[in-house]
């Protein structure tokens, strides 16, 4: 019984280490609470092995990363919570050491740039920011195809994040692709402005015909 009372370790003690691994694929983290030169002994042993034994190379890209700065790890930004500490009482009271909860986030940036490129949102000069523009490449489309491709891609977005914690910032993406849709719409039927569009296919830019509609989350969302 008196033995059930004792710790197994040390909350306070400085020489506190813990490490961890996750692997999904050929991509892999290993987290270190403990001296950086642990980390960096870590890293030349991985190194070795993948070189030696599997005959692999580690990504250029694998780095040695405060996890307060946040790593990425597929498709996911992911950083601590402040660290609190908070007093536990046992025959007194002290302060111990309290594993911050983690956080995740979808990259919201990155995924702007890569609409960028797949031609959903273009740069604006002045000022310098994101807009909205029609795919004139799927002008000749139908209307329902026109639908279903933007559904896909609002859908594709916020189903793989759903977990993170700012899916709400997601808002930002999924109404910037429906501008979109809608310029898109207003060029194939030559209304010439998004506003036209709407009003002639309702808010959800409905295709008249099979009445598909755009699956846009309820979200709350920043302007462009």
């Amino acid at each position: 019984r008196d033995m059930r009372k004792v710790h197994s370790k040390d909350p306070m003690d400085p020489n506190f280490v813990r490490i961890g691994y996750v692997r999904y694929a050929d991509d892999f983290v290993i987290s270190v609470i403990g001296p950086r030169s642990l980390a960096v002994s870590i890293m030349a042993r991985v190194r070795a092995f993948l070189k030696d034994v599997l005959g692999l190379e580690l990504n250029s890209k694998s780095t040695l990363t405060d996890f307060n700065d946040g790593i990425r790890f597929l498709g996911a930004v992911i950083t601590n919570r402040k660290v609190t500490e908070k007093p536990l009482v046992l025959s007194g009271s002290r302060k111990v050491r309290v594993t911050p909860r983690l956080s995740f986030h979808a990259p919201i940036l990155i995924l702007l740039k890569r609409l960028v490129l797949r031609g959903y949102f273009k740069w604006q000069v002045k000022p310098n920011r994101i807009r909205p523009t029609a795919m004139r490449s799927l002008v000749n489309l139908d209307h329902r195809r026109i639908i279903l491709l933007y559904n896909s891609v609002i859908n594709g977005i916020m189903n793989y994040y759903k977990f993170s914690d700012n899916r709400k910032s997601l808002g930002l993406l999924s109404h910037g692709l429906k501008l979109s849709c809608a310029l898109t719409l207003a060029l194939k039927y030559k209304l010439r402005t998004a506003r036209k569009a709407f009003k002639a296919y309702g808010s959800l830019l409905a295709d008249p015909a099979s009445n598909a509609k755009l699956q846009v989350p309820a979200t709350r969302f920043k302007k462009l």
